[in-house]
């Protein structure tokens, strides 16, 4: 189980992920330091949801045809030539491991190879250059992230925060801190999510992933403010003690000095 978020800023894109997954051996088992997030090259991440293997097999087959276009084109590919791809290999491998599968196998199972992915991708246009993140279904169909997206078991969850922490115009810098909290928030109520958390960051001149320490430098920037909002400000709002005026004047002087 998963929870893998994207976030769409106005210099990059921000990936993350937890490093929680389950499989059976027999019996159920879990690990807490699987991967789920891939750097494909110096302009692409993906990250996915579902069984480990078959995201693997999905990682593979993108890497592998957005490596034969790149080559045929002699650049990076435009926003529309990268959707396009995607779409048509994982539409490939929903044919041969879900349709060609279940008719080998004299079964009604259309939905045996089914990983969900997030990815985040820049490209040239024009001498400028774009970010764009999208969610890759099962069947091949992408859908754009305009702000964030979330996918998983921990997806409600994440939707939830992210509703009140997403703003407008939002940076690299911020969407790291962002992730990060909404990941550990995930993890701690999300009984299928757990581990360590992982980030993807591409920007115009780097792509990097960060975990362990970076992370919790990054956790540690918001999460001491935001739980004293949650446990001091929410409940003085609550009782009357604390009135929208009295928030605004304390913003105002904030701003002023």
């Amino acid at each position: 189980m998963t929870i893998v978020i994207s976030i769409k800023c106005v210099d990059g894109i921000v990936i993350a992920s937890d490093s929680q997954v389950e499989f059976s051996r027999g019996v159920p088992i879990k690990r807490l330091n699987a991967n789920k997030m891939y750097q494909l090259d110096d302009s692409f991440i993906v990250a996915g949801a579902g069984a480990v293997a078959h995201i693997r097999k999905a990682v593979d087959a993108i890497k592998f045809t957005l490596k034969e276009k790149r080559r045929e084109k002699g650049s990076t590919l435009s926003e529309d030539e990268c959707v396009d791809t995607l779409e048509k290999t994982v539409l490939a491998l929903h044919k041969e491991y879900n349709i060609e599968r279940s008719k080998l196998l004299d079964i009604d199972e259309r939905e045996y190879f089914s990983p969900i992915l997030v990815f985040g991708a820049k490209a040239i246009e024009e001498n400028e250059t774009e970010f764009y993140s999208g969610i890759v279904h099962g069947d091949g169909t992408v859908e754009p992230v305009e702000d964030y997206g979330t996918v998983g078991s921990g997806a409600a969850f994440a939707e939830m925060l992210l509703k009140n922490l997403w703003i407008q115009d939002i940076t690299v810098n911020e969407a790291m801190a962002v992730a990060a909290y909404t990941i550990n928030e995930v993890i701690e109520i999300a009984p299928d999510c757990g581990g360590l958390t992982k980030i993807g960051v591409l920007q115009k001149d780097s792509v990097k992933m960060i975990e362990g320490p970076e992370v919790a430098g990054l956790l540690q920037k918001v999460q001491p403010a935001l739980h004293l909002i949650n446990g001091e400000l929410v409940p003085r709002i609550l009782r009357g003690d604390a009135l929208e005026e009295d928030i605004k004047r304390l913003l105002d002087e904030k701003r002023q000095k």
